[in-house]
């Protein structure tokens, strides 16, 4: 809906003038606007009555909300005016328009304060962040990549996507879970394994460990901002996933950030996790876990493992994954 009438204004020639579209959805008797304002920025504009105080909030470089007065036939009108000043965020900011549209057609509370508490749960993904090391970028690329592949079959399995929020699995899904390693390393088919669960197959499931080799010396490869607009077309719920993005370290205001790092997928494997696999779990221990061990981390050689999975067992498993 917010897009069809930004897709009007933009066919508009830019001029001096504001350009609005009405929505359905009214405040005290005024509708909402889709607005492109003089500066050729898209805004938000709600309506605030005399006796309302719009608060300035600029704590994102993205968007702003600010008061605003325009004149009209009518007279002065006031509004909340949210603004977006990066047209690279498009997308992100058609998904806070929509939920505060929707937001505001409940109507919960006062039309203002609707704004504002729809604005603090977006205001995470509009700000910037500390940039990402090349290791954190490959291991952040090789779960999208698995992410990709499980939206691409059923779109509703986004929220599989469980390693942002330190679970046990990157991935779990109708019982069966996954565990995803990446490496932009040269040399060496080693991985680090955190803590006791990490390789521990959920009960009544299976566990596949996904280990992938990157190379970011093509300049024609990946890069993670693709893979993420790929698979936002895909998911039906975008916040969510921008938000477990935002958990992992990756916030997608800062893509240009990473704009010149790209992945070429090189190498890979797969490995069904059970009994012969070399690991340490709690069952490892005759007598239960010792007391006063925590946080155990080690190393795995995939070479010392047992063989890699075949394409149809890979293929097996991530139907499990993805069978309703």
């Amino acid at each position: 809906m917010v897009v069809d009438h930004w897709a009007v204004l933009d066919a508009q020639p830019p001029g001096s003038a504001w350009l609005t579209s009405a929505l359905p959805v009214t405040v005290d008797g005024s509708p909402v606007l889709c607005a492109m304002g003089p500066d050729n920025k898209r805004h938000l504009l709600v309506p605030a009555n005399g006796r309302e105080v719009v608060r300035a909030d600029t704590r994102a470089a993205a968007v702003h909300l600010l008061p605003l007065v325009l004149e009209d036939d009518s007279g002065a009108n006031g509004y909340a005016n949210l603004v977006l000043l990066r047209d690279d965020l498009t997308n992100i900011f058609t998904g806070l328009c929509a939920d505060v549209i929707g937001a505001l057609a409940a109507r919960r509370a006062a039309p203002l304060v609707v704004v504002e508490q729809v604005l603090d749960g977006w205001h995470e993904l509009f700000r910037s962040g500390a940039q990402l090391g090349i290791d954190r970028l490959a291991g952040l690329f090789g779960e999208l990549l698995f992410l990709d592949a499980l939206v691409t079959v059923d779109p509703s399995l986004a929220d599989a996507w469980q390693g942002p929020l330190r679970s046990p699995h990157d991935f779990v899904a109708n019982g069966w879970a996954a565990e995803v390693k990446a490496t932009a390393s040269a040399e060496g088919r080693s991985v680090r394994i955190h803590g006791l669960d990490q390789l521990a197959a959920p009960p009544g499931g299976g566990l596949m460990l996904r280990w992938m080799r990157l190379d970011t010396s093509d300049g024609s490869g990946t890069s993670i901002a693709d893979l993420v607009d790929k698979i936002t077309d895909r998911v039906g719920r975008p916040r969510e996933f921008w938000q477990l993005l935002a958990r992992s370290g990756y916030l997608v205001a800062d893509r240009d950030k990473y704009s010149g790092i790209r992945f070429t997928l090189v190498e890979e494997a797969s490995y069904r996790v059970t009994e012969d696999f070399p690991r340490v779990i709690p069952t490892s221990f005759v007598t239960g876990v010792p007391a006063g061990l925590s946080d155990l981390r080690y190393t795995l050689d995939l070479d010392l493992a047992p063989a890699p999975m075949q394409k149809d067992e890979i293929a097996e498993f991530m139907n499990s994954m993805v069978r309703k």
